[in-house]
């Protein structure tokens, strides 16, 4: 005579889905100029192609130095990734409270 087991069925039912007005949560912008974009160092095209090495032939390309926006002999103020790294390294009171004025050498990041 076998023994008899008993097996308890048990359902798990998933969670109610939440209101949709639950989830949505209010969305928060801000306007945060990191970086003043008037105040750029002053850069000669050897200084650029220094900072995109990979880019160096394509730089000596007039036409897209030129759709780039570094029209004439330069030199140009351009906004390098560096400055945005410093930028983004200060307090976070002084990122909200005013745009990092980038140096000469900020574009090196360390």
């Amino acid at each position: 005579n076998p023994s008899s087991a008993s097996i308890t069925k048990t359902e798990i039912s998933p969670p109610p889905a939440p209101d949709s007005a639950a989830i949505a949560k209010p969305r928060v912008r801000c306007s945060v100029n990191l970086v003043d974009e008037n105040q750029l160092p002053a850069m000669i095209l050897d200084q650029i192609k220094l900072a995109y090495p990979k880019f160096q032939s394509h730089l000596d390309k007039k036409e897209l130095r030129e759709s780039l926006g570094l029209t004439g002999p330069g030199p140009w103020g351009v906004m390098l990734c560096g400055y945005l790294l410093q930028a983004l390294r200060r307090d976070p009171d002084a990122i909200r409270q005013a745009a990092y004025v980038a140096q000469a050498g900020d574009e090196t990041f360390i």
